[in-house]
């Protein structure tokens, strides 16, 4: 009778944790479909409802971290991805706080998170994050490790505008004019107009 009583107990807990990992993927396909909408305080309600279902949901708390920071709720957005990390030490989870640092202008900080995201992510974003990492360390006056990882950027992906018009501006700074005037141009090749009006004032 015993035994028959834990298979019960063993079947129902069973079906019970299947309905709650159909129910938290459901609502994390709506949690997408927000987030392309940029609807972040409708996405926050359904993740704290996943969280509340699924409190080890690494991919809800980055998510929500993801939401807090644009709203510009940076403590909250903080606390979230700290709690990933804890629970997943994923690049994504790294690169995500070193994105809500670098809006603290905790900028050191950012760049050994970015550092950390670097080392365990695939090629595919490698690019995104040495361009961030590259942001950060422009804003710190290190202007040859920008430089550095703008180069980096480009090199995983020729086809991202952003680093091509970082760059291109550190270059005209220094005195490269040919050389950065060029990237400038790249950039607006790749559909980063504003480089167009810093062509207009830097490149005559």
């Amino acid at each position: 009778m015993l035994r028959l009583t834990l298979l019960i107990y063993l079947i129902c807990s069973t079906c019970i944790l299947l309905a709650q990992s159909s129910k938290v993927d459901i609502l994390l396909k709506d949690v997408s479909s927000r987030i392309n909408q940029k609807e972040w305080k409708e996405s926050i309600i359904v993740l704290n409802l996943i969280i509340e279902i699924d409190p080890n949901n690494f991919v809800a708390y980055s998510l929500r971290g993801l939401c807090n920071r644009k709203l510009e709720y940076y403590k909250e957005s903080l606390s979230d991805y700290n709690k990933s990390i804890k629970l997943k030490p994923a690049p994504m989870n790294y690169e995500g706080r070193g994105i809500t640092k670098s809006a603290l202008k905790d900028y050191r900080g950012a760049i050994s998170d970015y550092t950390i995201a670097i080392e365990g992510a695939s090629p595919s974003v490698q690019y995104i994050i040495y361009h961030n990492r590259g942001d950060a360390k422009r804003l710190l006056n290190d202007y040859k490790g920008a430089i550095a990882d703008y180069s980096k950027s480009i090199e995983l992906n020729k086809d991202y505008s952003y680093p091509y018009y970082e760059r291109g501006l550190l270059k005209i700074f220094f005195g490269d004019k040919d050389s950065g005037c060029l990237d400038l141009s790249k950039a607006g090749e790749l559909g980063y107009m504003d480089a167009y009006f810093d062509i207009g004032v830097l490149c005559k």
